[in-house]
């Protein structure tokens, strides 16, 4: 309140409204920030970049304040390609930003902020008494210091990469957005990601228990549907294995798919969007299992389409709000100790929300993790350069319909249905 008192004063210097008074009139629906409304998932490309923009802006180097500012001068339009790819040849006088370089501070050093991933070494100890060392790796705000001009060099050589990042996030939602509007009633999407482990409590708890370590978890694989006409169908599967692996995940799936099939059985095209991880989605096991488990079931075509780095929230971040009904419960009475112990989302909301619940007493989890660890065979190679390419809309489809190998994955990747088409693992069931 004391800075926009300020700041009031500042941009309205006839009114002298006192500090009290100014509380006073406060509207209701202006509070405090709480720690739980910060921004937890920002992107990292975005805040290096903004962090060294703002210190030349500081430094009076540049009038520019923010990246978007920055960009939108060296290139003709945000939302051409060929502009944000360097391909445009009307661009080229607009490559770098007109700085005020003044020859009076040559060589000064200016300190900026940057989020900077380190290996850090971690002693542990054994039972017998005995340490050792394991390297973790530690993400901090670390402070560098460095040349004017070396700042500028170092905003020149990042541009170009931040100018495809931005692009490839504006048209990657726009041609989702064109994919959810165009499905016909063969096609659906399903956006999945997980969510935070959600630790288990009772309603009432002991001191002991309260602080205890190691509390029993959950793992929460949240997902919307969509399909034709605008339907729209959400779940989310509930397992006391807290794996998010390849394995695990399309446990998670396959209940979602066997339900999807006997429900609609006209559907035969399914495409998945999600982030991009490689410990959980992007990786070959993954995609050697896209290749076979949907077609088992009887589905005919199947994409996944992923997400710019940094920027994979979407509406399955939704669904986790499921949790805070959870813990509405908890206080009003009930114990829900174990995840098989909450009752379905249906009986706690009047949202329509589905929980496929995959634990041990339903299905047998460790099974299917077993069951799809087996179906990966050793020899199962990397898949590299997978992200390069890029396909019209049109063409995407056309070819999509024409396959006639029954194991085939399509990934995508950066635009969603915009950019590569990859056949793999291609082999007969």
């Amino acid at each position: 309140m004391t800075c926009l008192h300020k700041k009031f004063l500042q941009d309205h210097p006839d009114n002298t409204i006192s500090f009290a008074q100014f509380c006073k009139l406060r509207p209701f629906w202006i509070t405090a920030p709480k720690s739980s409304e910060r921004e937890t998932c920002a992107c990292k490309i975005h805040e290096n970049f903004k962090f060294k923009v703002m210190k030349l802006h500081q430094s009076g180097i540049t009038p520019m304040k923010t990246p978007t500012d920055v960009v939108a001068r060296t290139v003709c339009a945000i939302s051409n390609k060929l502009c944000m790819y360097g391909q445009c040849t009307d661009c080229t006088q607009k490559k770098k930003p007109d700085l005020n370089l003044d020859p009076s501070t040559k060589n000064n050093t200016v300190t900026f902020e940057e989020w900077m991933t380190r290996t850090v070494p971690i002693t542990r100890k054994n039972q017998d008494g005995s340490s050792y060392e394991v390297e973790m790796r530690s993400t901090v705000l670390d402070k560098r210091s460095t040349t004017i001009e070396k700042l500028v060099e170092m905003v020149y050589d990042d541009l170009p990469k931040f100018c495809i990042h931005i692009y490839n996030i504006s048209h990657q939602f726009e041609r989702l957005h064109y994919l959810k509007n165009t499905l016909t009633n063969a096609e659906t999407v399903i956006h999945i990601d997980y969510s935070e482990n959600y630790a288990c409590k009772y309603a009432t708890e002991i001191q002991d228990m309260h602080f205890a370590p190691g509390k029993q978890q959950v793992s929460l694989h949240t997902g919307v549907r969509y399909l034709s006409g605008g339907r729209v169908e959400c779940f989310c599967s509930v397992s006391s294995c807290v794996r998010h692996d390849a394995c695990a995940t399309w446990a998670h799936l396959e209940p979602v798919l066997k339900k999807l099939r006997d429900e609609h059985p006209e559907v035969n095209t399914i495409h998945f969007m999600s982030d991009g991880p490689t410990s959980q989605y992007r990786n070959k096991t993954n995609f050697y299992l896209t290749s076979s488990v949907p077609f088992l079931m009887g589905f005919q075509h199947v994409t996944w389409n992923f997400s710019e780095a940094s920027h994979g929230k979407g509406a399955p971040d939704g669904i986790e709000k499921e949790q805070f009904e959870v813990d509405a419960m908890y206080s009003a009475g009930p114990h829900y100790h174990a995840h098989h112990h909450c009752p379905p989302v249906s009986e706690r909301s009047p949202r329509d929300s589905q929980v496929c619940q995959t634990s041990p007493l339903d299905i047998p989890l460790h099974l299917f993790l077993s069951d799809y660890r087996r179906r990966v065979p050793c020899c199962v190679t990397d898949v590299r350069g997978s992200l390069t390419k890029m396909l019209s809309a049109e063409c995407l489809r056309d070819v999509v319909q024409d396959m006639t190998v029954a194991m085939t994955v399509c990934i995508l990747s950066k635009c969603s249905i915009q950019p590569l088409l990859c056949l793999l693992y291609l082999s007969e069931i």
